[in-house]
């Protein structure tokens, strides 16, 4: 009797390590083997959908309008002075006038292998005359100006300027000491050292 619960436990166990293992019994086989056969034919059936819906992807892909929208700034009309309080306005908002074109007159701080070829950092003035009535910085607006490479190949930081200009919008920059500064994002269309 001991010898039968003894040849028992070990067909049992040998079932729960072939079922830990990934083998099956017999009965076990068909029943999978159907299971198998069914995932089968549902993926065969999911691939078929797929190439349904991707020819009818190739039909409607030359029907559909390309939905990209160009967002570099269009070159305006007329460029014009700011008066002093259009200046301030712009100053608080420049994202509200983006897209303006605007004279303005500047003195170039920053233009070397960190700003690139193609853009300078520059404290900008409404006029020449108040670009050298400010000999010492005080009324500081900060501007990144970019522009075509061969437009700006011929400046230097310290050369002062007179530009007629796009705005496009506010940023902000890091300065050596942790804190942070507004700029404002110009493209230059026309640009003389003055």
């Amino acid at each position: 009797m001991k010898s039968k619960y003894g040849v028992l436990a070990a067909t049992g166990l040998l079932g729960i390590v072939l079922a830990s293992c990934g083998g099956s019994s017999s009965s076990e086989n068909g029943s999978k083997k159907a299971s198998d056969d069914s995932v089968a034919s549902e993926e065969s059936t999911d691939t078929t959908a797929e190439e349904d819906t991707s020819a009818a992807d190739d039909t409607t892909d030359s029907t559909v309008v390309d939905d990209f929208v160009d967002t570099t700034v269009a070159k305006p009309a007329s460029f014009k002075v700011l008066s002093d309080r259009e200046w301030k306005i712009m100053n608080r908002n420049p994202d509200a006038m983006s897209g303006s074109g605007v004279k303005i007159a500047g003195l170039i701080i920053q233009f070397d292998a960190f700003t690139g070829t193609n853009s300078f950092k520059a404290v900008i003035y409404n006029s020449r005359a108040a670009r050298d009535a400010d000999r010492y910085l005080n009324n500081l607006t900060i501007a990144d100006i970019s522009g075509d490479e061969a437009l700006l190949s011929n400046f230097l930081k310290g050369d002062k300027f007179v530009c007629d200009c796009v705005i496009n919008r506010a940023d902000s920059y890091t300065t050596q000491d942790g804190g942070t500064k507004l700029t404002i994002l110009m493209d230059a269309v026309n640009l003389t050292a003055k």
